[in-house]
């Protein structure tokens, strides 16, 4: 379960325009992400030696292992652009190398879960690997050329500036602090760098909010669908601009794609979106200055770029081309269900949360026209009848725990006999990237209950 989805619930309830639905979710999130991970970090400062870790990593050579290991940590952190600063903004304060550090703040929102478990349902095993390693190279690599520039002048000195255990205890005539009194000091040393730093958490996350409740979506695919050279880097200015983590924007990745946005153009654009932003900029301009920041964007920029440029010379050159797995076509005459044929009614239910993926939306759309344009008598007699519902607003609780759903679903109610009989179709997730498949399949089972 995410940990976030009390507040996720609690936004849900008090808003569902998308952009201040977003503003409320991701400042809380973010803020308390701060909270916890600064006040985390002050304790790591007094019991950690962080001299000698930071000897330990500077004095010895570990030939890019302490980059990998940086990159690998930002793997099992599910966070998006934003929400990996409070970390980042921990290590730099703790002490850690500038470039590894920086390695982090790459790896965290470029390779993830969601890159590693949804990837290879998606776009296949071949991609899934290439984007996965790409990733943590261009991470690693970013984050030796930064540690190599030397640029540790840039960063806001303030975040530097921390008191090891022994200064406190000098400060406290050497005697051994209480416990109640250090959890005071942990408390104040934390929020001194989160109060800091949110008000551009505030701001940062505000211009996200703009640009994902109004900036539309074929607006993107107008450019991307152009094959030339410059879309690869056109398709990352277009992603950096924006914000979001990669939960939200694969399905719409695997959207372009299908419709014939090349594979690498494609991914450069959702790469761009989840590594870099314009939020995380304004934020990370309170821990830096411009300079240190711009390097960090060129950097990571010309690295997506190449991932992208990477992807299309595979596709284009490879004598199987890279295509999701969702292509293979299912015959519609393989239909198989549990819900009893010759039935009474028939009620089609999308359930949905109100953040919705453009898989779920298409799966709405597709069967709904199936119903209004092979069924039409039986959907103006109320013979078969489709609803769309949202879990996440009150009214619609007690449904959402009837049929035990917690996210998108499609579900059928056959009712024959006056009884009721429930199914999930979890068959239409396999064919919504292929509209016609898609149709032929819902038809087909429809016909059978029918």
């Amino acid at each position: 379960m995410d940990i976030f989805y009390p507040i996720e619930f609690s936004t849900n309830s008090i808003t569902q325009n998308p952009a201040l639905n977003f503003f409320i979710y991701d400042t809380i999130k973010i803020g308390i992400l701060l909270v916890f991970i600064n006040f985390l970090m002050a304790i790591t400062r007094y019991y950690f030696p962080v001299n000698k870790t930071r000897d330990l990593l500077t004095k010895r050579r570990w030939f890019g292992l302490d980059y990998l290991f940086a990159a690998l940590l930002g793997v099992v952190t599910p966070f998006c652009s934003c929400s990996s600063i409070p970390l980042f903004i921990g290590f730099l304060s703790a002490g850690i190398p500038l470039g590894v550090t920086f390695t982090f703040l790459i790896a965290s929102p470029l390779v993830n879960e969601s890159s590693l478990i949804l990837f290879p349902a998606l776009f296949g095993w071949q991609t899934t690997i290439i984007y996965n390693i790409a990733g943590i190279i261009l991470a690693v690599v970013g984050g030796m050329i930064i540690q190599k520039l030397h640029l540790e002048k840039y960063v806001n000195q303030q975040l530097l500036k921390y008191k090891c255990r022994c200064d406190i205890e000098a400060e406290n005539g050497g005697q051994k602090i209480k416990f109640k009194k250090l959890l005071g000091y942990w408390w104040t040393d934390g929020f001194k760098i989160t109060k800091n730093i949110f008000p551009y958490v505030i701001l940062g996350v505000g211009i996200g909010a703009i640009i994902h409740g109004f900036i539309p979506q074929t607006l993107i695919e107008t450019y991307l669908n152009i094959k030339a050279w410059w879309v690869v880097p056109i398709a990352t200015l277009l992603g950096v601009p924006l914000y979001a983590n990669s939960v939200t924007v694969i399905p719409i990745t695997e959207a372009l794609i299908n419709k014939g946005v090349p594979m690498g153009t494609a991914l450069a654009f959702m790469t761009a979106t989840v590594a870099l932003s314009l939020p995380e900029a304004l934020i990370l301009k309170k821990a830096m200055k411009w300079q240190l920041l711009a390097i960090f964007f060129g950097i990571t920029t010309v690295g997506i770029m190449l991932i992208g440029y990477l992807f299309n010379f595979v596709q284009y050159n490879s004598k199987e081309k890279i295509t999701s797995v969702n292509q293979q076509p299912i015959p519609a005459q393989t239909v198989s269900t549990s819900l009893p044929s010759g039935s009474e009614k028939i009620e089609v239910f999308v359930f949905h949360t109100t953040n919705r993926c453009l898989s779920c939306i298409n799966i709405g759309k597709y069967t709904k026209a199936v119903i209004e344009e092979k069924f039409p008598q039986d959907f103006k007699s109320g013979k078969i009848t489709f609803r769309e519902v949202n879990i996440d607003l009150p009214e619609n609780f007690k449904m959402a725990q009837e049929y035990k759903v917690s996210g998108s679903a499609l579900y059928i109610n056959a009712i024959k006999d006056g009884k009721d009989n429930h199914e999930e179709d979890t068959t239409v997730w396999r064919l919504v990237t292929n509209e016609a498949q898609l149709k032929s399949y819902f038809e087909a089972k429809l016909k059978i209950l029918l």
